[in-house]
């Protein structure tokens, strides 16, 4: 069963643990609190007194298009930046957090704040339909990636032939193995 979460950069199964809370904002989403610290709220990472009410947020994009009519967020292997068109766009807006608190592993993935819903510090989704699958595995093999050891996965990692089962990956881990598997 999963039952908290650590700090960023602290490696699972150390003694600090803080249990992380998925908390409602008026912007519909579910942000990710670890103590009184917001995740997404990007004036508070780092800092040591509460947060107030309202949680700054900020987020960069970034895209490219061949065309002006079609884009994507890098250009394809082999073309260079400057043979498309090319933009960013830094975005902030303020989220007021409710009184509404949920565990972290039953949001969704569209409900959870967009600054950190890639995040590895989410859970997986434990649902109804995969939830009672999810929970098993990390009962049996643990919350970590089996790969790099040093945060939640957040993929179940199998054999392809088999079908078996190898242990939870990290988003990282799991691209990385993927490109690797692509290139041999």
């Amino acid at each position: 069963m999963f039952l908290g979460m650590v700090f960023p950069g602290v490696l699972i199964g150390c003694a600090a643990v803080t249990p992380a809370i998925a908390v409602l904002g008026d912007d519909g989403r579910y942000h990710l609190r670890l103590g009184t610290r917001y995740l997404c709220a990007r004036a508070w990472r780092g800092l040591k007194k509460p947060p107030s009410p309202v949680l700054p947020h900020e987020q960069w994009c970034k895209w490219w298009s061949a065309d002006g009519q079609h884009y994507r967020v890098n250009p394809p292997p082999g073309i260079r930046p400057e043979e498309g068109l090319c933009g960013s766009r830094t975005v902030r807006w303020a989220v007021l957090a409710l009184d509404s608190e949920v565990d972290p592993a039953l949001v969704r993935r569209r409900e959870r704040c967009p600054v950190e819903q890639d995040s590895a510090r989410w859970p997986p989704f434990q649902g109804p339909v995969l939830g009672p699958i999810i929970k098993a595995l990390i009962a049996a093999l643990g919350p970590a990636c089996h790969a790099c050891h040093s945060t939640i996965g957040v993929f179940v990692d199998h054999d392809p032939v088999s079908l078996q089962v190898r242990g939870p990956l990290t988003e990282l881990t799991h691209v990385f193995l993927q490109v690797n598997a692509f290139l041999r």
